[in-house]
Parts: C-alpha cells; structure tokens; sequence
C-alpha cells in the first residue's frame, strides 16, 4: 500500500506561489487514473473501507509535530495576539448563529481566520490573520446593530417594537423585569420586518433584548420608569 498525501494547500504556496505546482498536481493525477484504468493499481479512500477492527473513542489535543509549539509558542509575542483575534471572531460568530442561523459565507470568513498556516512561527502573518477576524467582527456588529427596539403605549399598555432590518430572520428574547417578576417572551423576527410585544404596566421596568439559548444581551438593558403625576 502507497499512501499519497497533501500537505494541505502548502502544494500550492510554497516555498513560493508557482503556477507549475498546479500543473505537477494535475500530472499525478492523470498518472494515477491511467494506472488505474491499466489495472496496476487500485486507488481508495478511507470512506470505502466498510470493516473497523478497532473504535476510535478519544482524539488526543495535539499535532503531528507532538506538539501545539510551532503554532503558539515559538513566537508566542506575535502568536498570542493571533489566537486573541480568532477568540474574539469565534464568540461574535457563535452569538451570529444563535441569533441568525447558519451563514456559509461568515463560516469561510472565520476559517480563513484560523488557517493555520498562518500561525505557523516561520510563517506568522498578522495582517492575513487580523484583516479577516475584522471582517468577522464587522459582519456579526451589522447584524446586530440592524436589530432594533422601539417603545409606545396602546390601550393603556407597554408595547415594544422589535424591527429587524438583516438580511436573515432573527431569533430573539426579550426580557422583561420589574420588582415582582421577571418575564421571557420568544421572538421570530423576519428579514425586513418587525415584531409587537404587549406588556402589562409601563413602570419600573427592565427590558433587556437576549440571544435564545445563552441569554447574551445583544443591546444595553433599557429601564423604563413613570414619573410622577
């Protein structure tokens, strides 16, 4: 058995970006579908062996150097900002998601930010790491700054207009405390749209406007209070 296997996309880039690499890719291949076709060998994938002896219960946390090293050590003055940027570009992600649903398009943004290569001591490039976790960011910050709450009163009631002006629908909680109780309320906003919530009372209260499942305050809690009359 022969096992043929890619660095990632280093076949590629390095040691300099070189037009013939494709080309001497593409050779190989065409090698190894004629050898096929002429019966010297037989090509598989992992996916086509159907019997495991044995199961796979754990994944160790580490690399095939034996270590995370070159990837956050060697260089760790540069390299720790790095990883700060992708933990910063990962919540906002995970608080997009929540809210709006899965989007192809941030999750490419976001794995160009944690390509490793990038990482790499010899290879440590702040600008390619920084530029998209920005981007990142700024796309989650849109979204949720197109979410919005508005106030009125009707029929001697509190009603809170949420409007959602992305480009996805948005699920939200909103939160209502007083000094009695505090109340939750599932919201489904659609792209473009808004939503009416009704509240008993319109004193001394907090609203607050959450992510469903970790309750993140997407806004900065308002409180309402009556003055007297």
């Amino acid at each position: 058995m022969v096992t043929v296997a890619l660095d990632g996309e280093n076949w590629m880039i390095l040691p300099t970006p070189n037009p013939y690499a494709a080309l001497l890719l593409e050779k190989i291949m065409m090698y190894l579908s004629q050898a096929r076709s002429d019966g010297y060998i037989t090509p598989i994938r992992p996916s086509t062996i159907k019997e495991f002896h044995d199961e796979i219960k754990e994944i160790p946390t580490t690399s095939w150097l034996g270590s995370p090293a070159k990837w956050v050590s060697e260089r760790a003055d540069v390299q720790s900002r790095l990883w700060s940027m992708a933990q910063v570009a990962i919540g906002k992600w995970r608080i997009y998601e929540e809210v709006f649903g899965e989007d192809e398009e941030l999750r490419m943004s976001l794995a160009m930010v944690l390509d490793s290569d990038y990482y790499w001591a010899e290879f440590v490039n702040v600008n390619h790491v920084g530029e998209w976790a920005y981007h990142v960011v700024s796309r989650v910050e849109d979204a949720l700054n197109s979410l919005r709450m508005g106030f009125g009163l009707r029929d001697g009631q509190m009603e809170v207009i949420i409007s959602n002006n992305w480009i996805k629908d948005a699920s939200l909680i909103l939160g209502v405390e007083t000094p009695e109780t505090y109340m939750e309320y599932g919201i489904k906003v659609q792209a473009g749209s808004s939503e009416y919530i009704r509240i008993n009372g319109f004193n001394n209260m907090v609203i607050s406007l959450l992510t469903p499942k970790t309750r993140y305050r997407i806004r900065k809690a308002i409180k309402i209070v009556r003055g007297a009359t």
